[in-house]
């Protein structure tokens, strides 16, 4: 028997097709039983035809009825395809936190985490502002824009590199992407066949996109200079990811003699490579950036001038995980297989 709730949010016509439409899968309702007109339906529950139409009608779009001309409506047959819907179980709510435990953020001093902000710093009012006045500026943003990123963005990153870091690239060297994840997972596929170096500890997801796309990883104990160039020779590995300026999670800045023979590896022996992670390069509060291992490769420093006469096809510079630009032959090589998920 058919009951409605008046009292419920949920509208009589729905309470009514749900009714209906459990007995038809359940079996109640067997295919070809004709329905109640809706007049006797309407009578028998004190409602008006108009509900019981509705009903009816939400029926028939579903494929559970079928009107017939100056017949009513029937239970469609379905060959056996509908059965009772499963009754979804009520996901408990999680239990309120104790107040004495240190996941109730009322009792955190000091947040140490590294993938977290201070959010009542972000000035979300000018965001809104500059966001808003842009969108009028240059419609033009909403649309589907250059695979490589805005020029206009890629100019400003090249000339913020050129500024603060001395990387010498152009508007057309630089890539932007979604977080160097995405961005290491295109470089890795320049580098099939080659075994990485990385630094230990360091950052978890760096070995665990290398290695997803085919590249094994040898982990090198960091020293108190960061990545020893001895026990990178020792690895075996032909490519070295690094990150020389602040490295994670010690925060430990490679001096300039061990960048000095960071180089002088690369350019020892053919097919060597070396992936610069700028993790963090722009958070300095007493000094300028420390250049680019880039530049210390143009200035030779500590490395004879003969290793680097042409430019270098060995080097790949991230960006904080934002954008990343290459020098040499690394950048065709680099788009062709962002666009074609294949290496040339």
């Amino acid at each position: 028997m058919i009951e409605l709730h008046p009292e419920k949010k949920m509208p009589l016509y729905e309470q009514l097709y749900n009714a209906l439409a459990q007995d038809i899968r359940s079996g109640a309702l067997q295919p070809g039983k004709t329905l109640p007109g809706r007049r006797t339906m309407a009578a028998q529950l004190g409602i008006s035809t108009n509900t019981v139409d509705t009903a009816y009608q939400m029926l028939a779009a579903e494929g559970l009825a079928v009107t017939r001309p100056r017949s009513g409506f029937f239970v469609q047959e379905t060959g056996g395809m509908l059965h009772t819907r499963p009754q979804h179980s009520v996901v408990p709510a999680p239990k309120a936190t104790p107040k004495n435990t240190v996941s109730n953020q009322d009792d955190i001093l000091y947040d140490l985490s590294t993938g977290s902000i201070d959010t009542s710093l972000f000035p979300a009012r000018s965001w809104g502002r500059i966001q808003k006045e842009l969108m009028y500026q240059r419609p033009e943003l909403l649309q589907r824009g250059d695979m490589q990123g805005d020029e206009n963005l890629r100019a400003q990153i090249a000339a913020y590199l050129g500024e603060y870091r001395g990387v010498d690239c152009t508007a057309d060297q630089v890539v932007v992407g979604a977080g160097v994840e995405y961005l290491l997972g295109c470089l890795a596929h320049l580098f099939a066949g080659s075994t990485a170096a990385v630094e230990n500890p360091g950052y978890s997801r760096t070995r665990a996109v290398l290695e997803n796309n085919g590249i094994p990883c040898v982990p090198v104990e960091i020293d108190e200079s960061g990545l020893p160039i001895r026990a990178l020779e020792q690895s075996g590995a032909n490519l070295c990811y690094v990150t020389p300026s602040h490295h994670f999670p010690t925060g430990v800045t490679m001096p300039a003699p061990r960048r000095a023979q960071l180089l002088a590896w690369a350019a020892a022996k053919p097919g060597r490579f070396i992936l610069e992670d700028d993790y963090d390069s722009e958070f300095r509060f007493a000094t300028r950036p420390l250049p680019s291992l880039q530049v210390r490769r143009q200035r030779a420093g500590g490395v004879p001038d003969h290793l680097f006469q042409k430019p270098c096809p060995r080097h790949a510079h991230c960006l904080h995980g934002a954008a990343a630009g290459a020098t040499g032959t690394l950048p065709e090589r680099f788009f062709h297989v962002r666009q074609h998920r294949q290496p040339i």
